[in-house]
């Protein structure tokens, strides 16, 4: 599930709030389960573990505080805007592993940096924050 639309400047909060955020991407899911049984026609499958990942691209910061997190597990949260959380600007929120740190750019460009993030505990959703 992408949730960010065009326009928009997300909240986002890795261990605190983190500014220069260029785009931050969720994506949640259930690992299908094979279920079939002797007889079964189709393959049928059930909900399993949930998951969860997301990806922030920042503008680079030459205090740099995202490489150092590599490997550690911190509270991650994120609204679409910075708004207050509700209905129309729900908040996520979850324990993540700091799994990825990719940095670069070409002449002329902007600086950025992309960091991978993976579960490390449920993501939940709500209307407050």
């Amino acid at each position: 599930m992408a949730i960010l639309g065009p326009y928009l400047t997300p909240f986002v909060s890795l261990g605190s709030e983190r500014t220069g955020v260029r785009s931050c991407t969720v994506s949640y899911g259930s690992n299908a389960v094979d279920v079939t049984a002797f007889g079964d026609g189709t393959q049928i499958n059930a909900g399993g573990i949930k998951n969860w990942s997301a990806t922030l691209e920042l503008n680079y910061d030459t205090a740099d505080p995202y490489f150092a997190l590599v490997g550690t597990t911190v509270a991650f949260a994120m609204r679409p805007t910075t708004a207050a959380a509700g209905a129309a600007n729900k908040h996520y929120t979850g324990s993540c592993l700091v799994e990825s740190y990719e940095t670069g750019g070409a002449v002329g460009d902007n600086l950025v940096v992309t960091v991978g993030l993976v579960s490390a505990g449920a993501l939940t959703s709500s209307t407050s924050s």
